[in-house]
């Protein structure tokens, strides 16, 4: 009995062993993306952000002080406007701030003009394309519109040729209205339609 005791104590402690190693991985894991977490939250933060937007105008224009200014400038305006959900006009002026710091390089001027075209072009075929949607759903409309004139006029047909005027009057009797005639009419033939 004794050597039974053991031999299972043997393998629970083994077992044991392993879940404790298991947990140990699992932990390192999840602590390291936590870690990864946390680096892509830092990067994304505003004031993160900010900070670096005024360290690359030091690097890149620490000789011309105005353009040092403009460019503070713009990393204050672009973190007051964007993070808050500016209104139109706020970033107008960054975008004009903007402009007044790239004036001078040629390239990045022209990779600004080439972003406006490219953003004009966008709207517009943004635009013929909810054109396109807007006709076809009207299309569509009109489409269901003769169908259920069809069906009316099919009713109408059935009640003339196969109907007396007696049985007409009675059943236009019978119901308050013609609207609703035709409705109990709808519910009956949608069967057999055209």
């Amino acid at each position: 009995m004794k050597k039974i005791f053991n031999f299972y104590k043997r393998e629970i402690i083994i077992v044991y062993c392993l879940f404790i190693l298991g947990l140990a991985i699992i932990t390192i894991k999840k602590h390291e993306e936590y870690d990864n977490k946390i680096e892509n939250f830092a990067m994304m933060s505003n004031n993160m952000k900010n900070s670096k937007c005024k360290d690359n105008c030091l690097l890149k224009y620490n000789e011309d002080p105005d353009k040092l200014k403009v460019c503070k400038s713009y990393c204050r305006c672009k973190k007051k406007c964007y993070t808050k959900f500016g209104n139109k006009k706020c970033k107008e002026q960054c975008k004009d701030k903007k402009m007044a710091l790239y004036r001078d390089d040629e390239t990045k001027m022209r990779k600004m003009e080439i972003k406006d075209k490219i953003k004009l072009m966008n709207r517009k075929r943004r635009k013929d394309e909810k054109i396109k949607l807007l006709k076809m759903e009207e299309q569509q409309q009109e489409e269901a519109e003769t169908k259920s004139y069809r069906t009316q006029n099919y009713i109408n047909r059935i009640m003339n040729d196969y109907m007396g005027e007696t049985d007409r009057e009675h059943i236009v009797n019978v119901s308050t209205g013609t609207k609703k005639m035709v409705k109990d009419f709808k519910k009956i033939f949608t069967k057999y339609k055209i």
